[in-house]
């Protein structure tokens, strides 16, 4: 009887050392349900992040390819505007050149008019 009584109180330790175990690993469980759940949503935010910083690089690189063609468009005019003032700067020294002349012109003709008016004055004395 002794061993019977002996065996049971074996098994009883037994069973509460099982009982033991498997309320621990029922609460490692539970840690490692709650971390995965903690790791997916982690996860799923991380997702969220990269497809905005995904949309945000499309969007820049539209803008930065906006601005490259927008300059190029500005190099272009540029040129242009550089091209017209240069033919406009030579325009500019052909009128100074003709304005000169035209005054050399004009002060030749007052001299000639001077001189003609002193030698019709001259004849009619």
């Amino acid at each position: 009887m002794l061993s019977i009584l002996h065996r049971l109180q074996l098994t009883d330790v037994t069973r509460q050392q099982i009982e033991q175990e498997l309320n621990m690993v029922n609460r490692e469980k539970v840690e490692i349900i709650e971390q995965f759940q903690q790791m997916t949503r982690l996860k799923n935010t991380l997702a969220e992040d990269l497809v905005a910083a995904k949309k945000d690089i499309e969007r820049l690189s539209e803008h930065n390819a906006r601005l490259n063609k927008e300059k190029e468009e500005l190099t272009k005019e540029r040129g242009n505007l550089v091209v017209d003032l240069t033919g406009t700067e030579r325009d500019n020294q052909t009128l100074n050149s003709t304005i000169g002349a035209l005054r050399a012109e004009k002060e030749a003709l007052e001299t000639n008019l001077y001189e003609a008016q002193n030698i019709i004055g001259q004849l009619e004395v």
